[in-house]
């Protein structure tokens, strides 16, 4: 298939995608100015993509674990403070929703779909989450050298581990709850910004990244990162809570 027959159906396939789970339109009617550009980008780059995988004749699965292996790249690019290389490990975190899209595109157009693809991709999204929220915590660490920083990012994840929603006996009737919070909370304004609340979180923290490296500022992650943390500590608390009076 041509480059140019291959670049319309994956834009296609990604716009349909986006407005059938999401709600959200892509295209150039999009009122969001950071959505259409962000995901122009996405698309476009992504579209090139597609067409090398297949002309190389790459299997969805191996572009899921290369994009997993870039996420891990960027956090160590962090871990290691290597200051020439962070703008690198940004942008590849900023671009994590390109492969996530190829290598979805590339399994039905290869008819390569299957359970552990799925797998393979969810747990990729979670190195990426995981990367960008221990990299904006360790690039203020080396800079302020406040241990806040690193028990902050622990408890995080510590709150994340033991999400009741985790626990089977917890899980079938929070679910509905957890619905419901995604509609009327901050969410819906997550959602005015991207497609998800996890997503814009993110991107949140890679902006305050660059913005405190450019000023050599350190109070900006420090206070997204209470926030975060409170808003975990709340999100845990009230699972419990309504555990408990549900009948």
């Amino acid at each position: 298939m041509k480059y140019i027959n291959l670049h319309k159906k994956y834009i296609a396939e990604v716009h349909q995608k986006f407005k059938n789970q999401y709600g959200i339109n892509l295209g150039v009617g999009s009122k969001n100015i950071y959505i259409r550009l962000k995901y122009m980008y996405n698309n476009y780059v992504g579209a090139f993509f597609v067409f090398l995988s297949i002309k190389l004749n790459l299997s969805a699965n191996f572009i899921t674990f290369s994009n997993g292996a870039l996420g891990l790249i960027g956090l160590l690019i962090f871990s290691l403070n290597l200051e020439s290389y962070k703008f690198i490990a940004i942008l590849i975190f900023f671009s994590k929703n390109i492969l996530d899209n190829v290598d979805g595109f590339v399994a039905r157009f290869k008819k390569e779909t299957s359970e552990f693809g799925d797998k393979l991709d969810f747990y990729s999204a979670l190195v990426y989450y995981y990367a960008v929220i221990i990299s904006f915590s360790l690039n203020n660490y080396y800079e302020s050298f406040d241990n806040y920083i690193i028990i902050s990012l622990i408890l995080i994840i510590l709150l994340d581990v033991f999400n009741p929603i985790r626990i089977k006996s917890f899980k079938t009737k929070l679910v509905k709850v957890k619905k419901n919070i995604y509609k009327k909370t901050l969410y819906k304004i997550f959602r005015s910004s991207n497609y998800d609340g996890r997503t814009v979180i993110t991107d949140f923290m890679l902006l305050i990244m660059i913005v405190e490296i450019f000023l050599n500022i350190q109070f900006l992650s420090k206070f997204l990162l209470s926030l975060f943390l409170l808003f975990k500590f709340s999100r845990n608390s009230f699972y419990i809570y309504k555990r408990l009076t549900l009948k």
